[in-house]
C-alpha cells in the first residue's frame, strides 16, 4: 500500500501540541493506494473513505500495542470495532532526524506502508513554444462571467497556462443533462457551477487563487461590477445579448480589456469580439450593434444607438479549418480564446495569434446557418473557417464616445 500525503498537511500537526490526531483516508484497495488527509478536505476524493491516525512520537515510543491502543480509544468513543484504518507515524530521535513510518490494518491483518510525501511546490504550467518566462502570468487576473461549456474548459486551460487568479461568475447549479459537456461529475449536480470548477481548478494546482460569485448579470449589474474590480481581463462568455451589453458597459466604465465569445449549434458557428480599450479607435461592443447598457453615477441606463456603423467587412482570406469532425465540439473556440488572452496580458510581446488575427477586433468562425453580428452575412463562405473581421469605431456611438 502507498499512502499519499502533503508535507504542508502533516507539518501543520506536528506543530501543533497533539500527539495523535484523527484524519481520513480515500482508499482505493485493489490499486494499493491511499490519499490522507489531517484534515477533512473541502473536495472529497475517491476511494473508500476509513479513518487515518496521524502520531507524532519520539523513535523509542513505537511499540507494538500502538495500535490496540488506537483501536480500544475508537470503539470506546464509537461503541464499534474499527476493522480497517491506516496510521502514518512521524518519529523523531534525539538528533532530530525525521522519519515516517506508515500502516494499515484491515481485515484483521497489519501491514507496513510506504510513505510519499506530497511537497509543495508552484503550479505546473505549459511553457510557451518559444521558451519564453511565463512566471509573470500568476498575477494576472482572469474574470470569467458565465462558466458553462465554454467557460469551464477555457478556464482549466488557462490554468494550464499559468494564470493564477480567476474570478468565476455565474448563478447556475449543474444539471444531469449537462454532465456531458461541463467539468462536473455525478456527485456535483446540484451544486454551483463555481463552486464546481473551482474546486477542479485546485484539485490540478493548488496554488492559484480562486474566487466564485453565484450572482446574475442581468439581475445584479452592481455585484458583477464587484467581482471584476481585480480583473485584467474580463471574459463574457454568457451567451446571452443583454448580459453581453452590461458586460460591455462594465469594460467601458472600468477601461479594462474584454472578450465576448458565443458558440451556437452545437458549437458548429460562433465568434468572438474583442474590446481593448487602450488601442486607438477601438470598438466596443454597441458600436456594431442597436445598443447597449452603459452605467452613469445614478446606475445602468440603455442607450439605444442609431448610427451603428454599416455591416463589418468580411475578408475572404481565413485560418485555422479544423477538422469537420469537430463541428459538435469546443475546442476550436477555446483555444482561439486562450490565444487572444495570452496576447492581452503580454501586451503582444507573444505572438499567440498569427498577423492575419492579431489586430482585427473581431473573427468569425460561420457555417453561415446564422449571422454572428448584426448584418453581417456568412452564407457565402465556406463552413468551420476563422475568418478576421474589420471593425472600426463609431466616432457617434452613445456609449463608448468619450468614456476611453
Amino acid at each position: 500500500m502507498i499512502i499519499h500525503l502533503s508535507r504542508y498537511q502533516l507539518d501543520n500537526f506536528t506543530k501543533s501540541s497533539q500527539k495523535i490526531h484523527q484524519g481520513i483516508a480515500f482508499v482505493r484497495q485493489e490499486e494499493a493506494f491511499a490519499l490522507a488527509f489531517v484534515t477533512y478536505p473541502e473536495s472529497i476524493g475517491a476511494g473508500v473513505p476509513v479513518v487515518a491516525y496521524f502520531v507524532h512520537l519520539h523513535t523509542d515510543q513505537i511499540h507494538d500495542a500502538l495500535f490496540e491502543e488506537i483501536e480500544f480509544d475508537f470503539s470506546r468513543k464509537q461503541h464499534t470495532f474499527l476493522n480497517h484504518y491506516l496510521v502514518i507515524i512521524k518519529t523523531q530521535d534525539d538528533t532530530g532526524f525525521l522519519q515516517f513510518q506508515g500502516f494499515q490494518k484491515y481485515n484483521g491483518t497489519l501491514e507496513g506502508c510506504t510513505i510519499e510525501l506530497i511537497e509543495p511546490s508552484e503550479t505546473i504550467v505549459l511553457t510557451p513554444a518559444d521558451k519564453s518566462d511565463n512566471s509573470a502570468w500568476r498575477k494576472q487576473h482572469i474574470a470569467i462571467i458565465g462558466v458553462g461549456s465554454l467557460g469551464s474548459s477555457l478556464a482549466l486551460e488557462l490554468a494550464k497556462s499559468g494564470i493564477g487568479n480567476f474570478t468565476l461568475v455565474d448563478p447556475a447549479r449543474l444539471k444531469q443533462s449537462e454532465l456531458h459537456r461541463t467539468v462536473g461529475k455525478q456527485h456535483d449536480v446540484g451544486r454551483f457551477k463555481t463552486r464546481i470548477l473551482s474546486d477542479e481548478i485546485q484539485q490540478k494546482h493548488p496554488g492559484i487563487n480562486v474566487i466564485t460569485y453565484e450572482i446574475d448579470v442581468e439581475a445584479e449589474s452592481e455585484a458583477v461590477k464587484t467581482a471584476c474590480l481585480q480583473a485584467d481581463v474580463i471574459l463574457a462568455l454568457t451567451d446571452n445579448k443583454t448580459s453581453f451589453e452590461i458586460i460591455n458597459g462594465l469594460a467601458i466604465l472600468m477601461k479594462k480589456p474584454a472578450i465576448f465569445a458565443k458558440a451556437n449549434n452545437s458549437a458548429s458557428f460562433g465568434y468572438i469580439f474583442r474590446f481593448q480599450p487602450l488601442i486607438h479607435d477601438a470598438a466596443c461592443l454597441a458600436c456594431i450593434g442597436d445598443g447597449a447598457f452603459i452605467f452613469k453615477g445614478d446606475g445602468m441606463h440603455y442607450i439605444k444607438n442609431p448610427s451603428a456603423t454599416q455591416p463589418p467587412a468580411l475578408t475572404t482570406s481565413a485560418l485555422y479549418l479544423p477538422e469537420s469532425t469537430l463541428s459538435f465540439d469546443l475546442l476550436p473556440f477555446q483555444y482561439m480564446l486562450v490565444r487572444c488572452i495570452i496576447e492581452i496580458i503580454t501586451s503582444g510581446r507573444i505572438k499567440a495569434l498569427p498577423d492575419m488575427l492579431a489586430n482585427p477586433a473581431a473573427f468569425i468562425f460561420p457555417t453561415g446557418v446564422a449571422d454572428p453580428i448584426k448584418n453581417m452575412h456568412t452564407e457565402a463562405y465556406p463552413k468551420l473557417w476563422w475568418y478576421p473581421v474589420a471593425i472600426g469605431r463609431d466616432p457617434n456611438c452613445p456609449v463608448c464616445k468619450g468614456r476611453f
